[in-house]
């Protein structure tokens, strides 16, 4: 699956749920723990301000100044339903 897809999700996810953890990514993509632990950190580093580790819930929560990057213009919400619609079927 192509990284920006993957991206994408992660900002999808924050919007809709307001928290991603990596059991999310590894669930929907089945990949592993590492996998979606470099996803996080590839996320991070194009914008450390969009999301934050809660240690006390075990995942990362959508930070206060919050700018969809990879998502772009799409809808969140349809964004995660058509993905789930792609992946179910493959």
């Amino acid at each position: 699956m192509n990284n920006n897809v993957l991206l994408a999700y992660i900002d999808a996810r924050l919007i809709v749920f307001g928290n991603i953890k990596s059991s999310n990514v590894c669930d929907v993509f089945g990949c592993g723990r590492i996998k979606a632990s470099r996803l996080f950190q590839l996320y991070l580093n194009q914008r450390p301000s969009n999301m934050k580790y809660q240690a006390s819930k075990k995942c990362y929560v959508q930070g206060y100044v919050f700018e969809p990057v990879f998502l772009g213009k799409r809808n969140a919400r349809q964004f995660l339903d058509a993905l789930e619609l792609i992946l179910e079927h493959n």
